[in-house]
């Protein structure tokens, strides 16, 4: 998406800036001097009217509560753990309907107990959701706790992806965001087997959980992966992975031994 910059300095017609603005595809950035002796901050206003209008409603509200904020919508993921699961203690029921008794969960048969969705047989992953809620003047959401299974999209595993065994990975992240009313975010899960969930926030709340139990554990959880949210002002945030990429590790030292020999022949020569 190319940014686009108007910058307002005389009278204009709206309309016939407008068109160009409504088809143009990437954020858009409005500047004009601050005078009401100069025609720059009229035209610009009057741009800014004629696009709420041709937007509708929603965008209508959202630039109201857009101006009406102190900072710049900031999402991040804040939370990301994968831990193995094991069965809990207790009796449970196996596949084959029969009681068995768990004392010790790290001796017990590893698929014991688990819940049917666990295994995908029909393709498609379950997750928990857990949304907190929100109180916002006279609005109120209670919080709730729902369980949704999707059909995800595929790309190619992780290199060290070996198609798994009897072993579930509980994979949780946390996502946070500024609670704005009108300002939705897509979020982004892949696993290591090339499985990829994308989910809808609607980012009216502090934070969301979201809970998976799968074969493959998972291997990164991005906010926002299309880049669609522009005022977002630390973009770098928005992703978490459960290993760090070893090939910029690789990179930087690389670039480290570069510059220290560089650094070494420069010494020599002076010497």
């Amino acid at each position: 998406m190319t940014p686009l910059i108007v910058a307002e300095a005389v009278w204009q017609y709206s309309h016939h800036v407008l068109h160009g603005l409504i088809t143009h595809e990437g954020p858009v950035l409005t500047v004009a001097n601050w005078s009401g002796t100069w025609p720059g901050l009229v035209g610009m206003l009057n741009l800014l009217e004629a696009a709420r209008q041709a937007g509708g409603a929603p965008l209508a509200a959202f630039l109201e509560e857009a101006f009406t904020q102190t900072r710049q919508p900031d999402y991040w993921v804040d939370v990301f753990e994968v831990d193995g699961w094991s069965p809990p203690r207790g009796r449970l029921v196996g596949e084959d309907g029969s009681m068995t008794e768990v004392t010790d969960p790290l001796e017990a048969e590893p698929g014991l107990g688990l819940a049917p969705e666990a295994r995908e047989a029909d393709g498609r992953v379950t997750f928990e959701v857990l949304d907190p809620g929100f109180t916002r003047g006279l609005q109120l959401r209670p919080g709730r706790i729902t369980r949704r299974a999707v059909l995800p999209g595929h790309v190619s595993p992780d290199e060290d992806w070996d198609g798994g065994d009897d072993t579930f990975h509980l994979s949780h992240v946390r996502v946070r965001g500024p609670a704005w009313s009108r300002l939705p975010v897509e979020v982004e899960f892949r696993f290591a087997d090339g499985v990829v969930v994308r989910e809808t926030w609607d980012g009216r709340a502090p934070y969301r959980d979201y809970r998976f139990l799968r074969a493959a554990p998972l291997s990164e959880a991005r906010i926002d992966p299309f880049g669609k949210i522009t005022l977002d002002p630390d973009p770098v945030n928005n992703a978490r992975l459960r290993e760090p990429d070893r090939r910029l590790v690789h990179d930087w030292a690389l670039w480290a031994g570069a510059l220290a020999q560089l650094l070494g022949e420069a010494l020599a020569s002076w010497l």
